[in-house]
């Protein structure tokens, strides 16, 4: 409560207050508190619709108070005496007295030998158990509470909100937190319903079926719930009508699976998890999306103390760093680790560190016999709902080294025109498959990267595989080397082959936005070095290197990665039995250990780079 509600009223201390012995006694104290708080405002007094929406429970509620039906709980009751204008002591005594009228009658029924008044049976209570290890998500929190907050004063307006996250990221496990941490805020009741849109059986919810069920939860006999899903959406929406009911869609596959759902009239709440974006719920039914990411580093260390004892974490702060690592933060597969670490509390976490770093990447360590449980099997129900163009992009992103992907890079992966790539991109975006930092900069995580390229290996074939590599590699060595060329002419021109077909070299003909590209490039076109030498590319690999390696040397930010780079290029022009290229590179490699202050490596790279000049004449 706030603002003029927090003010002392006027007025004499309200009568009556020590005799209160009866719930019908309390009820005309609190009808008499109304009425002369109205006075004092010299307005009406506030009508029970306005005191439910103000204070966060029902009409039914509210009326059942002031009738003496019920007697008003105690861990609301100062809320409400304080909103009707109640003076300090007033709100003191007041409270005295109810505790002692719900003393009385609970001595009475135990004298009669009566058990307490069962919990009422027709207020549903749907929602799941929530974990015990919740960790975090305190801005995501924050988030959903304003919302409630506003579900209670809107007038008119149904709130929604839309908790959105790649698989396994916890959009279940937050929406089902927050629905406990708030249920009091919805005395009527609590509706939940998983719609299954990623379900391994491939056998969705529909929202008849969905209505159904909460119609008989809503106490319809199952002869009066209507055929039509239409008519059962009616019916279902009269019986909310005028409740405070938060209402938890999870699992939803799209915007209209969970249209028909959604209540009618402001008080009611409805938080919906989805793999999907659900802009058309945003777009048409005014739901505030939002988006879950993986967990911070704090976060993540967070959970597995919680989950394995912070003794045993903090004793292995570097066992842990990896763990989270290899877990790219992702909760689900820190929830496997860390309850399978759990079962064995004498097992070193540098020994579950070790062997997740064996597993290089890979998705053994978070398969589980529970399906829903299982990494492989939660990413798989997000894949199969793909159309086969964005399925097929996804596939060959496995062997993109990261950490981001441009449309054009995407586009020859797959060989397809830029907008066709950039439709899949967003299909796969829409599926939290990817994330889009940046526009037109795509990210696919660690986890979902090694599965992707699972799937490659098991659906492309090898022919398809490397041309898709190939087309990548050369979309990035021939626009780097002709943006080198442009901006950095003084360098010893490289002669290339003809780019693989489907291979898309961007036009970059400016300065400014040649340097803006390789800025945003350079860590893709370092990783593409390693991934062409690992591929036995040793002359795309050397093309590669040399035509970064004047933008590394001179930003002077990646030097030792330059280092590295250039020892890659001199390998592979040794293979290549290139002394002209050895030569180059040996020169280059030099200049960067200068700039690390290595003068004895300098002066040996330099030595090796005149030997090999001294073969053939240096032509580049």
């Amino acid at each position: 409560m706030g603002g003029e509600y927090d003010r002392p009223p006027k007025g004499q201390v309200l009568p009556g207050i020590a005799d209160a012995r009866s719930l019908p006694d309390l009820a005309e104290l609190l009808r008499t508190l109304r009425r002369r708080d109205a006075r004092e405002r010299a307005s009406s007094p506030f009508t029970y619709r306005e005191l439910a929406s103000k204070t966060g429970w029902s009409f039914t509620v509210i009326s059942d108070y002031f009738a003496g039906r019920v007697l008003p709980p105690t861990d609301r009751f100062d809320d409400l005496v304080r909103l009707l204008g109640a003076m300090p002591a007033e709100q003191g005594a007041l409270a005295t007295a109810r505790d002692r009228i719900e003393e009385r009658r609970r001595r009475s029924a135990t004298a009669a030998g009566a058990r307490p008044a069962p919990r009422r049976l027709d207020i549903p209570r749907q929602l799941p158990a929530t974990i015990r290890h919740f960790t975090g998500r305190v801005d995501e929190l924050a988030i959903l509470d304003r919302a409630a907050a506003r579900s209670a004063l809107t007038g008119g307006t149904v709130v929604i909100s839309a908790v959105e996250g790649t698989a396994g990221v916890g959009k279940t496990t937050l929406a089902v937190h927050w629905a406990h941490q708030v249920r009091d805020r919805f005395p009527d009741g609590q509706l939940h319903v998983n719609l299954r849109g990623f379900d391994p059986t491939g056998q969705t919810v529909q929202p008849a079926d969905a209505l159904r069920g909460f119609l008989t939860a809503l106490g319809v006999p199952p002869q009066a719930i209507p055929v039509g899903v239409d008519d059962r959406a009616a019916l279902y929406r009269t019986l909310v009508a005028d409740k405070q009911m938060l209402v938890v869609l999870d699992n939803a596959r799209d915007a209209q699976q969970v249209r028909p759902l959604l209540p009618g009239t402001a008080g009611c709440m409805t938080v919906v998890t989805s793999r999907n974006q659900l802009s058309g719920l945003v777009a048409i039914d005014g739901a505030d999306p939002l988006p879950l990411a993986i967990l911070s580093e704090v976060e993540a260390r967070e959970l597995l103390a919680g989950r394995l004892g912070s003794e045993r974490t903090a004793a292995e702060p570097e066992a842990v760093d990896r763990i989270i690592a290899a877990c790219a933060r992702l909760p689900l597969a820190l929830a496997i680790v860390a309850a399978r670490t759990a079962a064995h509390p004498k097992l070193p976490l540098r020994v579950v560190a070790d062997r997740l770093s064996d597993m290089r990447g890979g998705l053994d360590a978070f398969t589980d016999p529970d399906p829903v449980s299982d990494v492989r099997a939660v990413f798989h129900w997000s894949y199969r709902a793909l159309d086969p163009a964005a399925a097929r992009l996804f596939r060959l992103l496995g062997s993109h080294p990261g950490p981001e992907v441009s449309v054009a890079a995407a586009a020859s992966l797959v060989a397809e025109p830029v907008e066709r790539a950039r439709e899949a991109l967003t299909v796969l975006t829409a599926a939290h498959l990817l994330t889009e930092p940046t526009p037109g900069r795509y990210v696919l995580h660690d986890l979902l990267r090694a599965y992707a390229a699972e799937l490659s290996r098991a659906e492309d074939s090898d022919v398809e595989r490397s041309a898709a590599r190939d087309r990548m590699l050369d979309h990035y060595l021939h626009t780097a080397n002709g943006i080198a060329a442009l901006v950095y002419p003084s360098r010893p021109p490289i002669s290339l082959a003809v780019p693989a077909p489907g291979a898309i070299v961007e036009p970059l003909t400016d300065r400014k936005h040649g340097l803006a590209w390789l800025a945003a490039e350079h860590q893709v076109l370092v990783a593409g070095v390693e991934l062409a030498a690992g591929a036995g590319l040793d002359l795309r690999a050397w093309a590669l290197a040399s035509s970064i390696s004047e933008y590394l040397y001179r930003q002077g930010l990646w030097t030792a990665v330059d280092v590295r780079t250039q020892e890659i290029a001199c390998e592979a022009a040794r293979r290549l039995a290139d002394p002209a290229a050895l030569a180059y590179s040996q020169r280059r490699l030099g200049a960067a250990w200068i700039r690390l202050g290595r003068a004895d490596e300098a002066i040996e790279d330099m030595r090796e780079a005149l030997e090999a000049s001294s073969v053939r004449d240096d032509s580049r």
